[in-house]
C-alpha cells in the first residue's frame, strides 16, 4: 500500500476497501469491509469524551446504503478508499491474521 499523507481526526476512520468479500444485509444496502489505514485519537466533541476506535490495520466492516452513502470516497494508486466515523462500523476485527494485498 502507498504511503498516504492523510490525517484523520477524531473519530474518523480512513479506510482501504477490501474488494474480495462482498455480502448484502436484508434490507438491501451492501455491507463494505475495510483495511484501517488512518484513524483519529478517538475525541468525540459532541459528548467530550474519547471513544474506543479500531486500531490502523483493523478490518472494519459497515453498511453501505447506495442512496446514501457515508463518508467520503476517493481513489489512490488503484486503491479505493472511504473516510468514515466510528458510529458507521458493524464490526471490527484485530489485524492479526489479516495480510493487505500486494501490488
Amino acid at each position: 500500500m502507498p504511503d498516504l499523507p492523510v490525517n484523520v481526526y477524531g473519530v474518523g476512520l480512513l479506510v482501504r476497501l477490501v474488494d474480495e468479500i462482498h455480502l448484502h444485509c436484508p434490507k438491501g444496502g451492501a455491507v463494505l469491509y475495510g483495511h484501517v489505514v488512518s484513524c483519529g485519537d478517538g475525541f468525540d466533541p459532541k459528548g467530550h469524551v474519547f471513544r474506543s476506535i479500531p486500531d490502523v490495520d483493523a478490518i472494519v466492516a459497515f453498511e453501505d446504503d447506495p442512496e446514501d452513502p457515508e463518508g467520503h470516497s476517493f481513489t489512490a494508486a488503484g486503491d479505493d478508499y472511504r473516510l468514515i466515523t466510528v458510529d458507521h462500523v458493524l464490526m471490527a476485527w484485530p489485524s492479526r491474521g489479516w495480510r493487505p494485498k500486494t501490488t
